[in-house]
């Protein structure tokens, strides 16, 4: 049997945090990035985003991380809930690292101010073809 991929959930805010306990419910190996320090703690004692979804269990299998380079080392699926307007600064130095990824998929919704470019686009000027062929967005 062909192992499950390592998926990394980009954002723990309250749809990425569902998002990621959709996976782990499923049996997904998941890992959340959250910038928040208290939202790294919260999903991993005891296991809730008190910050974004309080009151909402998360299985134990989920855990969080605040370091985006290593949770993006290990993942062969990278989920992103970053917020559109957020993108770029979060994953500028990461394309090399997001290229590496057999899927990438956008749930982030709107266009970048000022540039007017959809999640997709900004990924595309992050990575350039190294993304382009695994890129999906979920809407």
């Amino acid at each position: 049997m062909a192992e499950q991929p390592r998926t990394l959930v980009a954002g723990g805010g309250s749809w990425g945090t569902a998002l990621a306990a959709l996976l782990a419910r499923q049996g997904v190996p998941t890992v959340l990035w959250a910038r928040e320090a208290e939202v790294v703690d919260s999903v991993n004692q005891p296991d809730e985003n008190s910050m974004f979804l309080a009151g909402v269990p998360l299985p134990p299998s989920l855990t969080a991380t605040a370091d985006l380079d290593e949770a993006l080392a290990e993942a062969n699926v990278v989920v992103n809930a970053v917020p559109t307007q957020f993108i770029r600064s979060v994953f500028k130095s990461r394309g090399d690292r997001l290229g590496r990824a057999s899927l990438l998929v956008s749930v982030s919704k709107g266009v970048e101010v000022g540039t007017l470019h959809t999640p997709s686009e900004v990924f595309a000027d992050i990575a350039g073809s190294a993304v382009a062929e695994g890129l999906v967005a979920l809407s």
